[in-house]
């Protein structure tokens, strides 16, 4: 509260609007997507969930935790186009 009242520091520093010049094109940010998902094969289909959302929002990167899969789990059956996945499985006979 103290640094506001001091009056030099905005509220809110972001960008007041995109700019065209400078090292920064703000009105092209970065699209992340981040979805702690407690398991992508259970259930719903999430896999058709993500691919909707990125029809969508054209994500730049998507970010998923808690996917529960394990190493017999292939990456054709949870590939989305355009992107490469990045793995860190389960330890064989954990859930």
């Amino acid at each position: 509260m103290l640094i506001i009242l001091s009056h030099d520091v905005s509220p809110n520093p972001g960008p007041s609007g995109p700019r065209s010049t400078g090292p920064t094109n703000y009105a092209n940010p970065l699209k992340l997507m981040h979805w702690n998902l407690n398991s992508l094969l259970a259930g719903v289909n999430r896999i058709s969930l993500i691919e909707s959302y990125n029809a969508i929002q054209s994500y730049d990167f998507i970010a998923l935790t808690e996917s529960k899969l394990a190493s017999t789990t292939l990456n054709e059956s949870i590939q989305l186009d355009g992107y490469t996945p990045i793995r860190r499985d389960l330890p064989t006979g954990t859930y």
